[in-house]
Formats: structure tokens, C-alpha cells, sequence
């Protein structure tokens, strides 16, 4: 997962591997992608790259 911050030129690389209750949403948007909750990312997230 890249994360990134344009207006402060930065950016975050993270290793997470998701499960069903960690994502947003039930059908995800128009493309069908979910995103994972802000906790989950906080907890379980591995930085590669701060």
C-alpha cells in the first residue's frame, strides 16, 4: 500500500496483509475496490519505506 502526501512531497510505503473485517465497505466503490480501516492500518501495518 503506497500512501501519499503531494502537497508535503512525501510519501509512505506499507506491507499489510488484509482480512474481510479490515476493509471498508461491503461492495466497494464503483471498481470494487475496499479500503482498509485507518486501525487496522495503524496496527498491522509494516512500514517499508517512512
Amino acid at each position: 500500500m503506497i500512501q501519499i502526501g503531494a502537497r508535503q512531497h512525501r510519501f509512505r510505503a506499507l506491507l499489510m496483509r488484509t482480512h474481510r473485517a479490515w476493509l471498508t465497505g461491503k461492495q466497494g466503490n464503483r471498481d470494487l475496490k475496499r479500503s482498509p480501516r485507518a486501525e487496522a492500518v495503524s496496527q498491522y501495518a509494516i512500514d517499508l519505506a517512512p
